[in-house]
């Protein structure tokens, strides 16, 4: 939004309150005129008896200009105010153009009686009548006025203009009072009207007021009222001036007064000439000195403008400062290094800095920091010194030599910034970075690097020993039933146990939940198996009070050995794991060591974790399509489960029941539900360009529910495919499901949302509760094939399958059997009412172009 350009007129108080008394003054020399003239008084109109009296219209004039001076200052943003002082001023431009056109016609147009008749002379001069002169310096401060009142407040040019009438304005009324001080005529002669002492006298005050009210930025008052040197010389050589106009005005008076010549001319010639003089001489003299005084100070007042913002740079600097000597005494510090440090200026002045150090620093690295900066160079590094209190502290310093014009190196200067908190913090976060934050060990990171270490020193130097793999028994039902809690209070106590079992040279680690590792050097077999033995018997006989409870717990160890079983950290890792599940397959409560027979197992799993990851790297998987059928409404084929399966080089199939725990394991397993999903939706797509219009079952793992990228994954596919959702059935298995019930609820939610259905795969084997099948929005249950492989001989399975049945429908749900394999697993299944069925006898799984 942009300003009103005639919202404020900008007036210093000063300028202000002088223009205001300036309008003042003119007003009341007005209306006493003419009161006078009212009254037949006269008032100011002849102060003395053969003074010319002021006209009275005249008088009027001064009162109407006067209210537009104070207007314009005072009421500048009111614009009926303003329109009306500019209609006044016109008024009075016409009355005195209207004057000066009788005088230049030689006619009589009765302007002059237009307030007061009078016929009333003084000699031969008309007393009533305005003078030319006064009729012309009207003109001169009304154009003035016009042009204040017109431009806006940064039209500096308009201004000079308007300031420039004003300023001549008061050079006429200064003239005609000089004539009347010398009693000789000045400006005007002959039988024109003269202008009255009280006019000038008022024009003056007009003139000044004006100046003040148009700024203080415009000739002539920036030459006498600026905060330059040139204008206080000015001011200081104006009552000189003065002075000196008023004795040299005696002088001319009496040669002008001499002369045979016309009296009145010369007299004004002469005063003209001689203030245009004396002004120029005290103008140009107060230019040169005060321009060369402007000069000199303002690069006085720059050099200690500089020098103060300098000081007090350094003083109130957050970094610590330090100046010393060529020899290294220190000759200033500033306040921050007393703060930092707690020594004084007077205690270190003439000292060396190194009062500070802690014996930390290397006399080296002192002697190459002197050898660099006395070479002209600047030096930066860090030091951890000592304040005066024996505190140590950490400090980066940037040490530089300061030169003379010379070139010559006369002092060092160092800044120097505190950087304790940085260095605490940066370690902090390293002992963060290496170590678990529930019991101080080693994490799995740390325990790894450590790992690697070692390899390298057994390569260089033959170090042996043993890891030792440690789970804690039943640690999962602890933290449901009596809380995590005390699951955290129980690993914080056997982290103390490790610690004080262990021998300082020993690495434990917690690798995280309720695992643990231990790195033994140089020990063997027999050695590692006792000190592991002699952990799950301390283990065991520890009781931890919870609540006011004892609470006890086992502990099972697995032991590999160094280089003998691996000599990675990830095998090694591997094999003590392994060794680890053996001893709780024993049993728990116990430690066993890696076996060969184990070591085959983890070449196993190595050599299929290589064949899973060239499988997704070179799109090695397939899915086999087994056939599903309806048994109700003898619609055949409805659809058909893949069934997921690797070609390795060889073209053998490797089954998933092989490759999908070490996948998992790996960290492969989301890869591969993002493979299935997207093949499956591109075999229904496929099938449909052959006009069927059959679903497919796909498996998904556990891991899916977790899997941020795999919803957005199918929901791109379907999309691109423009395949019926419907189509697509979702399998999970029901421990999946149950093991994180919320997260299984939205990612079945939002499938379905998006049109796609789903199947409870493996139902009845490991539901610990049928209250929570409620909670899970699934199409179908697909029974175990545990229940259906024996169903026409065991009474049992008979029993449980009819009561899956009558379940799923009364949740609504349709029942799936799969391992069908005869006619008679058929016709029960028909009679207990599952509506789908899949197995050998229906059809065997078949890559897709045998479909």
């Amino acid at each position: 939004m942009k300003p009103d350009r005639t919202s404020a007129i900008p007036f210093t108080n000063t300028c202000g309150r002088a223009a205001e008394m300036c309008g003042g003054i003119v007003i009341c020399i007005g209306i006493m005129t003419l009161l006078g003239w009212a009254l037949d008084l006269h008032l100011l109109a002849s102060i003395r008896s053969n003074y010319i009296p002021m006209a009275p219209n005249t008088a009027a004039a001064f009162v109407a200009l006067g209210i537009t001076l104070l207007v314009f200052i005072r009421c500048f943003a009111n614009r009926i105010l303003r329109w009306c002082a500019r209609v006044s001023t016109v008024s009075v431009l016409l009355l005195c153009s209207s004057t000066l056109v009788q005088y230049l016609a030689d006619s009589d147009l009765g302007i002059d009686r237009l307030l007061f008749v009078t016929t009333k002379t003084l000699g031969r001069i008309p007393v009533g009548f305005m003078s030319p002169i006064t009729a012309v310096s009207f003109l001169l401060s009304g154009f003035s006025l016009l042009l204040a009142l017109s431009s806006p407040a940064q039209g500096k040019y308009l201004k000079g203009i308007a300031s420039g009438f004003a300023t001549v304005v008061i050079f006429i009324g200064s003239i005609v009072i000089l004539g009347y001080l010398y009693r000789t005529p000045l400006l005007y002669g002959g039988t024109i009207i003269p202008m009255a002492l009280t006019t000038a006298a008022a024009f003056v005050f007009l003139g000044i007021g004006l100046i003040f009210a148009i700024g203080p930025e415009c000739w002539p008052q920036c030459l006498v009222t600026g905060p330059s040197t040139r204008a206080r010389l000015m001011r200081a050589f104006l009552p000189v001036t003065v002075v000196i106009v008023i004795i040299m005005g005696w002088i001319y008076t009496v040669i002008v007064l001499q002369s045979k010549s016309n009296p009145a001319v010369l007299s004004a010639l002469f005063a003209i000439l001689f203030m245009a003089v004396i002004g120029f001489i005290v103008s140009h003299t107060a230019s040169i000195i005060g321009n060369a005084i402007d000069l000199a100070e303002a690069k006085r007042n720059l050099a200690e403008a500089q020098h103060r913002k300098l000081s007090q740079a350094v003083e109130h600097s957050p970094n610590t400062v330090i100046i010393t000597d060529v020899h290294g005494k220190i000759e200033y510090v500033n306040p921050k290094f007393t703060h930092l440090t707690g020594y004084t200026p007077e205690e270190v002045i003439g000292q060396n800095p190194r009062i500070l150090k802690s014996g930390e620093t290397s006399p080296e690295e002192y002697e190459q920091l002197w050898n660099t900066i006395t070479a002209g160079g600047e030096w930066r590094g860090e030091f951890y010194n000592k304040k005066r209190s024996g505190e140590f502290y950490w400090e980066r310093a940037s040490i530089t030599p300061i030169r003379n014009a010379e070139g010559d190196i006369t002092h060092f200067l160092a800044v120097k910034e505190d950087i304790t908190e940085r260095k605490n913090f940066e370690a902090q976060l390293a002992h963060l970075a290496d170590r678990d934050p529930l019991t101080n060990l080693f994490n799995r990171r740390r325990f790894r690097e450590e790992l690697e270490r070692l390899f390298l020193h057994e390569q260089r130097y033959g170090v042996t020993g043993a890891l030792l793999f440690l789970d804690m028994d039943n640690f999962k039902y602890i933290n449901d039933t009596l809380g995590h809690q005390t699951g955290d209070e129980l690993l914080v106590n056997l982290a103390d146990i490790l610690r004080e079992r262990l021998r300082e040279t020993d690495i434990i680690a917690r690798l995280g939940g309720d695992e643990f590792a231990i790195l033994l050097l140089q020990v063997d077999a027999s050695r590692a198996l006792s000190i592991a033995g002699q952990i799950v018997e301390t283990v065991h006989r520890h009781t931890t009070m919870i609540n006011g409870l004892p609470v006890s717990v086992t502990a099972s160890i697995g032991i590999a050995l160094f280089p003998h079983h691996g000599t990675t950290s990830e095998t090694l890792l591997k094999c003590a794991d392994l060794a680890m599940y053996q001893a709780k397959e024993a049993g728990r409560n116990r430690a066993c060591i890696f076996t060969d027979e184990q070591k085959k197992t983890v070449e196993n799993h190595a050599n299929l974790e290589w064949r899973i990851r060239k499988a997704i790297e070179r799109d090695g998987f397939v899915l086999f399509l087994q056939p599903i059928v309806d048994l109700h409404r003898h619609k055949g084929i409805v659809g058909y489960e893949a069934l997921l399966r690797i070609i390795d080089e060889d073209n053998e199939l490797i089954y998933p029941y092989k490759f999908l725990p070490v996948a998992e394991h790996a960290g492969f397993i989301s890869d591969i539900d993002r493979w299935v999903a997207c093949r499956a939706i591109g075999l229904i797509a496929e099938m449909r360009s052959t006009g069927k219009n059959q679903y497919i079952s796909a498996n998904l793992s556990g891991k899916a529910f977790v899997n941020p990228g795999l919803l957005s994954d199918i929901k791109k596919e379907l999309a691109a495919t423009a395949v019926n959702p419907a189509n697509l059935v979702l399998e999970i298995t029901e421990s999946a499901a149950i093991a994180d019930l919320a997260r299984a609820q939205r990612f079945i939610i939002t499938l379905k949302d998006m049109g796609c259905r789903f199947s409870l795969d493996d139902f009845g084997v490991g539901f610990s509760s049928l209250n929570r099948l409620k909670h899970l929005p699934v199409d179908y249950l697909k029974i175990d094939g545990s229940f259906i492989r024996n169903l026409p001989s065991d009474p049992a399975d008979q029993h449980l399958v009819r009561a899956i049945v009558e379940v799923a429908r009364g949740l609504g749900k349709q029942t799936v059997a799969e391992f069908v394999g005869c006619e008679k697993t058929v016709e029960l299944l028909t009679e207990y009412g599952v509506d789908y069925a899949q197995g050998y006898y229906i059809g065997r799984p078949q890559a897709m172009t045998g479909v």
